[in-house]
Formats: structure tokens, C-alpha cells, sequence
């Protein structure tokens, strides 16, 4: 969903997936969990040697803590290096 946080769709995610009346294989299990990311997220996760969905959620995290993702508050004054805002 848009405006949802990586720990709120793993959140949802997990919760349909304990729902499954069979069980997958972790793999299928990490690309169903990239797959549902929205492309600004699910770009560099598929581009990154991602094994588990625990890993994937990580990254999801990372991504979204970086500067300039939509939806996050951080404002940089004009020449100061993210470490400082």
C-alpha cells in the first residue's frame, strides 16, 4: 500500500502468509515479499543478493531511511552531509 512502512507491510505480509495452507520454500517466500514492494523499493532489492525475507525487510528499511525517499521527514540545509540533518 502506498504511504505503508517496510515494517508495516512485513507486518501485513507475514500475517497473510501464516493464513497459507502449505508451506513454500524461503525463496519463494523472499520474492513474494520484494515482489509486493513498490517499485522504488523493489528495484534495488532485486538488484541486491537478498536470501531471506528477514534480510529483505532490512534492506526495505535501509532504503526507505535514505534522504530523499518519499514520505520520510528528514530536511538537509543546503550543503550539509545527511550524517549532520
Amino acid at each position: 500500500m502506498v504511504g505503508e512502512t517496510a515494517r508495516e507491510y512485513a507486518q501485513r505480509f507475514w500475517d497473510l502468509m501464516s493464513r497459507l495452507t502449505y508451506r513454500i520454500h524461503h525463496t519463494e517466500h523472499k520474492e513474494w515479499f520484494i515482489g509486493g514492494r513498490l517499485p522504488l523499493i523493489r528495484i534495488p532489492l532485486r538488484q541486491q543478493r537478498i536470501t531471506t525475507p528477514r534480510e529483505a525487510l532490512e534492506q526495505a528499511t535501509r532504503i526507505e531511511s535514505m534522504v530523499g525517499y518519499p514520505g520520510n521527514n528528514h530536511i538537509i540545509a543546503s550543503g550539509a552531509s545527511p550524517e549532520l540533518a
